[in-house]
């Protein structure tokens, strides 16, 4: 977000008119970056009327003049005005805020004819501001309670006077920056207020201004919550100023009431003559009677016509050092001095401090005048051969998708006033270089690029975007992870997991069956718990009959404790069916589908096998179907192309039985996952997936219906897992 709450100057200057004035109207009404269209009416006004005197070189060869103001924290306002009338306007913000553009204006003066101009009226301005220097009156008393939220007390102490007094303010929070502006009664006077605190940086800063010219400024310290702050500062006089603000609340407390009371009370006191105890001024110097001829000589002109005429001790010498200077103060050769009474009929004389200020200026206008004469000279020569546009390098043009990205550098010799693309601002860094995305349609575009320089020349150039070849909508899924959650150990626990997907009697493969096997082994171990020497893992040609066949027969048999052991087996594979599905068969490695009965193995021969070891439980997956089909379109038996129907087969007891597919149905393989259908989602239920309830257990029902609801929408209906014996039976448990 923008910085907000700027100095008095630019909420000022669209509202006073002054004898010499640069009058410009906006051109431009583009408010991006700033908070609201409102706050930028009011940094940036319709209509601005500007004092000559705040005007000078823009330098480095721009035959711009330039108008600045430095905020607090890295704030810089500018307003530049060019050879043809018209203005730009810019602000600059720290690069952790939001940048805001160009403001455009069209002024009544160019920049040459301010600059003829300025020479002759600025010494004008100055004189008249001496003249017209006012002690405070009345009307500065003229506040309005009900103008500002705030109301606390505040002590000030100038090292010699100390002064409890109130303030009254306004505050404004825009992300880390806090603005306050408001008034203070200082020694007798309203005089506006202005701070600035970065909540996170700490960087502050305060400023005083009075009707009669006195100032200070200074930084000061937020107190912990509550506590008010502190300030320390110099005044005009170079006097080192501290100021306590109290707290809100406690004895130092002030309500809206007694503010209004408070400013009844004292504010007619306060008006009567008070003596400020400054730095000695020269008005002092010149009354004092241990001045000497050394010190008359430091005199303004002012004070040495005073001298001259009301101190008979020292008029001599200041007669003298008015002749030096060409002065006529209305003495004679002599040192005869007016009577008393022609003194006081003098008119009102403006304080020192004032006069001291003035002069100082005026001292100031004179050294910078003279450094614009010799500057003009040493410009005129630039300027009357300053005709170089500035200069637009593309780095690169790149896209993402539907984003363009352009990269690239402008070169200029009187620096970039704004850089457009397309009719958008874009920020350009102190190198020159610039960054800028747009949207690239299919097909490609053109960009329109355009680089205008504070002299006001501009250039262009269109550059061409295009879009990479769009990629094509695809599917994914998550990756299989058995890690994720620890599961409980069954140190009695046996699996025997087999996949195969080539066959040695047929071309026909089980697509990615052994890499469910594979994967299966560590869900055994990591999610069903079964100890890793306890898993025996048969893949391809190491799953020929006589190998499935032992595992069951005689490995499983001599490891498995009878009564104690749980057992899991899967199976990812060919199946098939008997011509009138009475039967099921598990085609191993070197299986013919022709000859079931001499080269398959009989289902119900597995789990005869199984269950004579006498186990506790016996848990079986089979990502297989008996229907012919395999996992591609292919049919294991050309002779039958008609698919076969299996019929429901009864299992043991204490068997769970979990099935890819319905009796006639095809399990087909997950082709974004590189798995079987049936597997994938297996594996990821045990992964937590399945945990229905949410209590740490996976039932081999809640299993069945996770992976049934995913492969039916997958598969769009065509596969249906079955499952037969104890659903209620867990089969993993999370620790």
């Amino acid at each position: 977000m923008l910085l907000i709450g700027l100095v008095l100057f630019i909420s000022s200057i669209g509202q006073k008119t002054w004898a010499n004035t640069v009058n410009c109207e906006r051109t431009s009404d583009d408010s991006s970056g700033w908070r609201s269209s409102k706050f930028f009416n009011q940094i940036w006004p319709k209509k601005l009327s500007l004092k000559y005197s705040e005007f000078s070189e823009a330098g480095g060869g721009s035959k711009a003049m330039l108008l600045q103001v430095q905020h607090s924290v890295g704030f810089v306002q500018t307003l530049r005005l060019l050879p043809n009338k018209k203005a730009i306007g810019t602000f600059v913000v720290p690069a952790n805020y939001e940048q805001t553009g160009v403001v455009r204006y069209r002024c009544d003066i160019s920049s040459n004819q301010l600059r003829t101009s300025l020479q002759s009226t600025q010494k004008e301005v100055v004189t008249a501001e001496i003249n017209n220097v006012k002690t405070p009156t009345e009307s500065h008393l003229k506040v309005s309670v009900d103008d500002y939220k705030n109301h606390r007390k505040v002590t000030v102490n100038d090292s010699k006077v100390t002064q409890q007094t109130v303030v009254a303010y306004n505050s404004v929070r825009n992300g880390d920056l806090n603005v306050s502006e408001g008034i203070v009664f200082v020694s007798g006077e309203w005089c506006n207020v202005h701070t600035t605190f970065n909540i996170k940086t700490k960087d502050s800063q305060f400023s005083v201004s009075c009707p009669s010219g006195y100032s200070v400024q200074g930084t000061f310290e937020v107190l912990t919550a509550g506590k008010g702050e502190i300030g320390t500062g110099k005044d005009t006089f170079g006097n080192v100023v501290q100021y306590k603000l109290h707290p809100t609340k406690g004895k130092f407390a002030i309500s809206r009431q007694a503010f209004n009371d408070w400013i009844q009370k004292n504010t007619p006191k306060s008006m009567q003559k008070q003596q400020r105890k400054r730095i000695l001024s020269d008005t002092e110097i010149a009354s004092s009677n241990t001045a000497d001829e050394q010190v008359v000589q430091k005199l303004t002109d002012l004070n040495i016509c005073r001298t001259a005429r009301n101190n008979p001790k020292y008029s001599k010498a200041a007669v003298d050092e008015a002749k030096r200077r060409g002065l006529k103060c209305g003495v004679g050769e002599t040192s005869t001095t007016l009577p008393a009474s022609s003194a006081s009929s003098q008119p009102n004389i403006p304080t020192s401090a004032k006069l001291l200020a003035a002069q100082h200026k005026t001292d100031e206008l004179e050294q910078q005048l003279a450094a614009l004469k010799a500057e003009q000279e040493k410009q005129k020569k630039f300027l009357s051969n300053n005709t170089k546009l500035p200069t637009i390098t593309i780095a690169s043009a790149t896209t993402t998708g539907a984003q363009g990205v352009i990269r690239g550098r402008i070169n200029d010799n009187t620096g970039i006033a704004e850089l457009r693309i397309d009719g958008q601002k874009i920020a350009v860094d102190s190198n020159g270089n610039f960054f800028a995305t747009t949207y690239v349609p299919e097909g490609g575009t053109s960009v329109n690029i355009e680089a205008i320089d504070l002299a006001g020349l501009s250039s262009t150039m269109s550059v061409r975007v295009d879009r990479a070849t769009s990629q094509t909508a695809s599917i994914s899924f998550d990756r299989l992870n058995p890690l994720k959650r620890k599961a409980a150990i069954n140190n009695d626990a046996l699996a025997l997991v087999i996949g195969v997907s080539d066959y040695k009697e047929t071309n026909a493969k089980a697509i990615y069956a052994d890499s469910d096997a594979k994967v299966f082994q560590d869900y055994a171990v990591e999610k069903l718990g079964v100890p890793r020497n306890r898993v025996k893992t048969l893949v391809n040609d190491s799953a020929d009959e006589k190998d499935m066949l032992l595992a069951t027969k005689r490995w499983l048999a001599r490891a498995a404790k009878q009564g104690k052991t749980d057992v899991y087996i899967f199976f990812a594979g060919h199946g098939l069916a008997s011509d009138d599905g009475s039967k099921m068969y598990l085609l191993p490695y070197d299986g013919a589908p022709e000859l079931l009965d001499d080269t398959a193995i009989l289902r119900d021969r597995l789990f005869s096998d199984v269950a004579a070891a006498n186990p506790r439980s016996v848990t079986v997956f089979l990502d297989t179907c008996y229907s012919g089909t395999t996992r591609g379109t292919d049919m294991l038996i050309a002779s039958r192309p008609i698919a076969i129907r299996a019929l429901e087969q009864s299992i043991p007891d204490n068997f769970t039985v979990m099935t890819a597919t319905a009796g006639d149905q095809t399990a087909k393989p997950l082709e974004e996952a590189k798995h079987g259908m049936f597997s994938y989602f297996l594996m990821k239920g045990m992964e937590g997936e399945a945990d229905a309830n949410n209590d740490n257990e996976i039932t081999a029902g809640e299993l069945h219906s996770y992976v049934r609801t995913n492969v039916i929408k997958q598969s769009s209906g065509s596969q249906t897992p079955e499952l037969q014996g104890d659903a209620t039976r867990v089969l993993v448990r999370f620790q």
